[in-house]
Formats: C-alpha cells, structure tokens, sequence
C-alpha cells in the first residue's frame, strides 16, 4: 500500500514522498473535473458496490478518491455504502479533504443573509464562530459593513472562531489595502499553547491562504509570507499554505522561486506537493503572459465544463442526512461522545440539508444557550460539535480546491480578463454569465474581473 500522511502528520522517508505526491496528484486529477475519464468509468452502472467499497480502504490515493466519488455520484441508492464511506472519511485525511475540495461552497448562502447574521458578531464565540462560518458562505458578494464587522471581530481570542472569521475574509472581494494588515497579522500570531483555544496553528494556514488570494495585490506580504514557509516548526499545511500564496503573488521573485525549490524537498509531503504545485503555476502563468483574446476567452467561459459535478454534490447531501441522523460514536478521551458528521461532509454542504443551519443572532444565541446549559438537543450538539471538525479541515480543504482552481480553463480566463481591466469591456455578458456557477472559484472570479473591468479604481491600493 502506498505510504500517505496521517491525521497527526508523520513524516515519509523520500522514496514514499514522491510515490505519496504522483498519487495525490493522481487523485487531484480524478477528482477534479466531471469530463473526467476516471471518475466516469468508476461511476459507471455496472460497478459494484461491494467492490467500490474495498477500493475505499486499498490501493493508492487516486484509486480510493475515485472509489469515494463514484460512491457519492449513485446518491441514496448507494445507501448500504454509507457506513463504510463514512468511516473511511474520518480515518483517510487525504481521501476526506479530496472529497470537501469536490464540492466545497457549491453552494452560496444569498448576500441578504448577512444582515441577519451581523448581530451575533456582537455576542459571545459561541455565536461569532458560526455567524462568521455562515458568512463566509456569500463569497464575494459579502457588503461592505459585512467586511468591516469582521475585521474588527480579528480582535477576539478563540482559535475557532478567529479561523472562520479569516475565511469569512478570504471569501470576499474586499480589496486587498482592506484586508493585508489584519490578515497579515493573524498569519504572524503563533498564540501560546496554554490554553488551547489560543494555539493559532489552524487560523495561520487560512490567512495564508486568504493573503494568496489577494494575488499580486498583496505582493508586500511575500516576505513574511517566506519567513513563514522557512519555520520548519510549523504546521505542515500552514507552510503548505505559503507556498501556494507565494506562487500567486510573487512567483516572479528570484527569492520566491529559490524558497519554492527547497520546499520541494522539505519533510512534509504536502509543503513538497504545493511548492510543487505553486512552481507549475508560476511557470503556466509565464507561458501566458502574451496579449489576451477577449473574445477567445469569453468563448471559454461559456463552453469549458465545471469542476464541480452535481451528482458528487447530491450524494454528499444524502451522506451528511445519513450521518447526521446516526447514532453518536463514543471517542476515547473526550468529554462526550462525536457524531458521524465530517469534514468533508460539513465543509461541502454547510450543513445544507443535513445539519440546522442558524440563520439570524435570535436563532444563533438560542443554540449558543442550549449548549451553555449543559443539556444540548440532538441538532445543537450535532452542530456545535460539527463546527468544530470543521474548523480542523477547512485550510487543508481550501488548498486541494484552490489547486484545483488553478487548473480550470474558466478561472484562468476570468483573470486574464480582469487583468485587462476596461479594455475587457466586451467580456462582461460572459463574466455575468457564469456569477450562479456551482464552483465558488469562478463565482470569485468573475466578479472580481467584473469589478477590475466596471470599476478599476476600487483595486488601487
């Protein structure tokens, strides 16, 4: 069996590390579009599911990727399956945040719900971190006033809820001169051991992460964003992490390029797989570098095909009503017993369906209370406790997505055509087209380029 990474993340001797990455890439790859051949054939009618279920728990990283997909994309009549899926979600790290990466935000909360949601920053963590989980669902679109309540709730202390709030950031469109120093500093702050809820390591990879976005607006960052792929102490996927923003903002930096090759043979196959990743990018952006086709490119964001495969998002829907309703498991050590609800699961739906979901501070505060008191109905201690798993994958399940981002003909052409600002005029219809797209990253930027072509000035830092 191929050598992969674990939960706690061990380290492979060179040999497993590179066979670990051409999986992991295999399994990117198959998991990545639904014109995909692989994940067809895995999905096809004939397959059987008792041995789609073997392949869960054999075989390399791409065998159990397309396993799981070909699972997901049967829905509800791969039922007798779900245990089985369920249990290799929770002990397959790479397999779980494979499968969040394939759906994750497919779906968007509307903009109006932010106004609902505002008022629970105003409240304890218990309210703030689901209130900005649930924000950061909009996207782009986050209003203004959204953007400013959470850049001041940055201030507060709890590793779950400063996490949520910097992906609630991460997902808007907020400029990057709005966004950089509060950002910055979450990514700088290690927080102490004691206590716990201040050990930062989570919320640091995601504001990597959100400082990635930003893309060459936020060049000023690449120096601290180098000291932090240098701390070899850190978090794997909080280096990982700045290896994938420094390919977006800097890749031409001699400095760069030279961090980037010696991640490439760091102990942590995952820094090696996106300094891999962030030096291909930098090399594919450079090939494209020549003067845009305006038409060619609004031609491609009509006609290329999504990443996100509808019937990979309906099966997860019907995974998460199975996991939602089975009966807790008790986990050695903890206070109370964990439910059958995921990462991937949690991640990919945001609870669409399959957790309640408190839209609102009224609804928000009522839950907060139930868990205060002790004595937690079912769907309040499924949700809280989901959160919290949540929170663990959400980095990790952002870079597989965003890598998958990268490779995508139409996320290209978006910000090809943004960086052409007015004289990309033409490509508007197109642009406009594709804001309901099922993948959050063409959602993100296309109304980024929207904005570069409609109303450049807002980007000038």
């Amino acid at each position: 069996m191929t050598p992969e990474p674990t939960r706690a993340g061990n380290r492979l001797a060179p040999a497993g590390r590179l066979v670990w990455r051409v999986a992991l890439a295999v399994a990117l790859a198959t998991a990545g579009h639904t014109s995909g051949d692989g994940l067809r054939a895995a999905a096809a009618p004939e397959a059987d599911l008792s041995n789609l279920v073997a392949r869960l728990r054999a075989g390399e990283v791409g065998e159990r990727v397309a396993a799981a997909f070909a699972i997901l994309r049967r829905g509800s009549a791969a039922h007798e399956s779900f245990p089985a899926l369920a249990k290799a979600l929770t002990e397959d790290e790479a397999l779980d945040h494979a499968v969040a990466a394939g759906a994750l935000y497919s779906r968007p909360l509307p903009p109006p719900a932010a106004a609902e949601l505002l008022p629970a920053l105003d409240h304890d963590t218990k309210a703030r971190a689901p209130a900005a989980w649930e924000l950061s669902r909009i996207g782009p679109a986050l209003p203004p006033e959204a953007v400013r309540a959470l850049i001041a709730a940055l201030v507060y202390p709890d590793k779950h809820e400063r996490n949520f709030v910097v992906a609630a950031l991460a997902m808007s469109g907020a400029p990057a001169r709005d966004l950089v120093p509060g950002l910055l500093a979450v990514a700088r702050d290690p927080g102490v051991a004691d206590p716990p809820q201040r050990n930062y390591k989570y919320p640091r990879a995601t504001a990597a992460i959100a400082l990635g976005l930003l893309g060459a607006d936020a060049v000023e960052t690449a120096p601290a964003l180098l000291d932090l792929l240098q701390a070899t102490s850190a978090w794997e996927y909080q280096r990982a992490a700045s290896c994938w923003a420094l390919g977006r903002i800097a890749p031409g930096l001699p400095a760069t390029r030279a961090a980037l090759e010696r991640a490439r043979q760091d102990p942590s196959a995952i820094v090696c797989r996106h300094a891999e990743y962030a030096l291909q990018a930098a090399a594919a952006a450079a090939e494209s570098s020549g003067t845009p086709d305006v038409e060619r490119l609004s031609q491609t964001l009509a006609s290329a095909p999504s990443r996100i495969d509808g019937r990979v998002v309906a099966g997860l829907r019907a995974l998460g009503d199975f996991a939602g309703n089975a009966a807790p498991t008790p986990v050695k050590g903890a206070r109370r017993s964990a439910p059958l609800v995921h990462e991937s699961i949690a991640l990919a739906l945001g609870y669409l369906d399959s957790l309640p979901r408190p839209v609102g501070p009224d609804r928000t505060i009522a839950f907060v209370a139930q868990e205060k008191s002790g004595r937690p109905d079912a769907a309040v201690r499924l949700y809280i406790m989901a959160l919290g798993g949540v929170q663990q994958g959400l980095a990790p399940a952002l870079l597989e997505a965003l890598v998958q981002g990268e490779r995508d003909s139409r996320v290209q052409a978006a910000r090809r055509l943004g960086a052409l600002g007015r004289a990309a005029r033409a490509a508007v219809p197109a642009l406009r087209s594709v804001l309901p797209d099922d993948d959050w990253i063409v959602r993100r930027e296309a109304m980024l380029a929207l904005r570069r072509i409609e109303d450049p000035d807002r980007f000038i830092r």
